[in-house]
């Protein structure tokens, strides 16, 4: 019954949004408009107000009618929404001989609506991760190229490190790298801080010599001895400034 009435409302939200009715009171917008009707949080009310927005379109339209019938739940619906708004809305976004988007999103819907009737809305946000997986592989995998691009584009960007001497003879660091390249760093710092690696060898595990401190402390003393044994000639020399005549 909550669902049905979920699926009422966003219809009439959606409705009240294409008539504008937010004018009448001068409100600057649906969500404000429909903020002080309901008496939700203007947050809440915005994303209702754009949850039926989208579900008065002719896309979603089997999304609203399964809703107001009862067959799926108010947070699958979100689900299904989420997953096919990410596809590309542009052709330029697609690879060449591609189906046009408005048909891509059309098969995903139809596909995930099947698919709802099973999983709940956590797993079928999962699915709807992949679903150009199923509905178009070769836009799928194009989609995914391009994505994992821009998200080392954007773990490029926010690459940083800091060190602060804390004036008792320590000093205290902090930085962010790519995944990849942090999963590196980790595997070797591992291999150093490996509490059997002095004593490597079958009989090893248990043996005196093992090292008995926490992971953590280990890291950090791998860290030095990583630092001090990098080799001297590898490291890059620092740019001399040369006086300039004038």
């Amino acid at each position: 019954m909550a669902d049905r009435s979920a699926g009422a409302v966003t219809a009439a939200v959606g409705e009240a949004d294409r008539r504008s009715l937010g004018d009448s009171i001068g409100a600057r917008h649906t969500g404000q408009w429909w903020a002080r009707r309901s008496l939700l949080t203007r947050p809440e009310a915005n994303r209702l107000t754009r949850f039926g927005r989208l579900m008065s379109g002719e896309l979603y339209a089997p999304v609203q009618a399964a809703l107001a019938g009862g067959e799926i739940h108010a947070d699958q619906a979100s689900a299904i929404i989420h997953a096919v708004e990410e596809i590309p809305s542009s052709p330029e976004e697609l690879p060449l001989m591609a189906a046009a988007p408005a048909t891509l999103k059309g098969y995903a819907v139809d596909h995930l609506l099947v698919l709802a009737k099973d999983p709940d809305a956590k797993a079928l946000r999962l699915l709807g991760r992949r679903i150009l997986d199923v509905v178009a592989p070769d836009v799928g995998e194009a989609a995914e190229a391009n994505a994992l691009a821009a998200e080392e584009a954007v773990a490029d960007r926010r690459v940083t490190l800091t060190l602060r001497d804390n004036g008792n003879g320590t000093s205290t660091g902090r930085f962010t790298l790519p995944s990849a390249t942090a999963e590196m760093f980790r595997k070797q710092l591992m291999a150093i801080a490996a509490p059997t690696r002095a004593s490597a060898g079958p009989d090893a595990v248990g043996s005196p010599d093992a090292d008995s401190r926490p992971l953590h402390a280990r890291l950090g003393w791998a860290l030095i001895e990583w630092i001090e044994h990098y080799p001297p000639t590898g490291s890059p020399r620092p740019a001399v400034s040369r006086p300039q005549p004038w």
